[in-house]
């Protein structure tokens, strides 16, 4: 998927800000101890999108624990595999060979700034948290049931880093925009293609052997309510 296409969400998300009803005469506290917020998350990543749920659980200070689940589809990348036998081109795989996913478990801190300090709704914030990741990788050959018997899986260590912007709405609506960085990298590489072989046996070269780096740029937006 081309950079400008998986970027599309960015006008989308600072439409959602420039759009957001700010109440410039009110200051709407954001420092209640021990409240808890619950939501859903969309994002857009270096490698793919998906959706995810949230937990979080305000300190006295207006800062937060945070809980987070994502599941995130890996896009393919455009690289399908040609070969010319000197006659004719033969395509051995599609652009979007790749069915890999990933489920990151995180947990951290997030630091509201100016908690009770800005007489609008929104509060900027800071985010850290941490975790593991898991790969879900099946072979990049058709048949479903194949697939999922022959499914491996894989770990890796993963960290966010960003930061953004709340916006609340009514009786604790809560509606959430952030940037940041994710890193994953495994031990070894996964999403490794299916060996191909010409008319005589002798094996096609692929450019692409796997990757065991998956780390970028995350975008997310949330959907939040306090409980």
């Amino acid at each position: 998927m081309k950079a400008k296409k998986k970027y599309l969400i960015l006008p989308i998300l600072f439409g959602l800000a420039i759009l957001s009803p700010l109440s410039a005469a009110k200051i709407i506290s954001f420092s209640e101890a021990k409240a808890k917020y619950t939501g859903l998350t969309l994002f857009q990543t270096n490698q793919g999108s998906g959706f995810g749920g949230y937990f979080e659980y305000a300190l006295k200070n207006a800062d937060r624990l945070v809980a987070q689940i994502n599941f995130i589809m890996v896009s393919g990348d455009d690289y399908p595999l040609t070969y010319y036998d000197g006659y004719n081109y033969y395509t051995y795989e599609r652009a979007d060979k790749r069915r890999l996913m990933f489920l990151p478990v995180y947990a951290g801190y997030k630091k509201i700034l100016f908690a009770d300090q800005i007489a609008n709704n929104f509060r900027p914030f800071i985010e850290g948290v941490a975790g593991m990741v898991m790969a879900l990788d099946p072979p990049n050959i058709p048949d479903f049931s194949e697939r999922i018997k022959k499914m491996t899986t894989a770990w890796a260590p993963g960290l966010r880093l960003g930061g953004g912007v709340d916006f609340i709405y009514g009786p604790g609506t809560i509606v959430s925009l952030f940037v940041g960085y994710d890193y994953v990298r495994f031990a070894r590489k996964i999403d490794i293609p299916e060996t191909y072989y010409d008319d005589l046996g002798v094996e096609i070269p692929n450019s692409y052997t796997g990757q065991k780096d998956f780390s970028g740029l995350i975008i997310r937006i949330g959907f939040g309510k306090k409980i």
